[in-house]
């Protein structure tokens, strides 16, 4: 193989980035429609809507992510791949099932579909067989393709998740007090 096809990207590549803003657009439409906009945040986070909450939020954030990057750095360093796997199969699973318990749970009483809120544990079925699609297309799949769709379809959710968990940043209310005085 040439350095040239190495490097070349293919239309497969692009697929990730294209799919992901779509994936959330239509989450949050799909939120929007039943009123969904906001969830409570629990801790570590602070739910009020002030510029030191907003901070504190972001302070935790950068906190989790370097005690993270330092536990994977531990991790290869000791060349404990199979470890590193282990640990990043769980997270992925931890962040698959709950996104898509949330989603389920909030569209199935947000919608009044009726037939699974008469029965509420088929609500959990069916949560944890796309959890377990999602998860197999994530990790097993060999077509770079449905590898990426599924990328897309759990970095939307969390990502989305994410976003309305969290109150408004120091940055929203500069914007917000901006478009009020002009």
């Amino acid at each position: 193989m040439s350095r040239s096809e190495e490097r070349a990207i293919k239309s497969a590549h692009l697929l990730l980035p294209l799919t992901s803003p779509i994936i959330a657009m239509l989450l949050i439409l799909g939120l929007i429609n039943i009123g969904e906009t906001q969830v409570p945040a629990g801790p570590p986070f602070q739910s009020v809507n002030t510029s030191s909450a907003g901070l504190y939020n972001v302070a935790v954030i950068i906190v989790i992510m370097v005690a993270a990057t330092y536990i994977i750095y531990r991790l290869i360093k000791q060349r404990l791949i199979r470890t590193f796997e282990a640990l990043k199969n769980i997270l992925l699973a931890i962040v698959i099932i709950s996104s898509v318990l949330f989603y389920t749970m909030t569209y199935v009483y947000g919608y009044d579909v009726s037939p699974l809120i008469n029965y509420p544990l088929s609500i959990f079925v069916i949560a944890i067989i796309i959890s377990a699609l999602i998860m197999y297309a994530a990790i097993r799949a060999r077509n770079t393709v449905v590898r990426a769709l599924a990328i897309s379809a759990y970095s939307s959710m969390a990502g989305v998740i994410f976003t309305i968990a969290l109150p408004a940043g120091p940055w929203q209310y500069c914007l917000l007090h901006y478009h009020s005085t002009t």
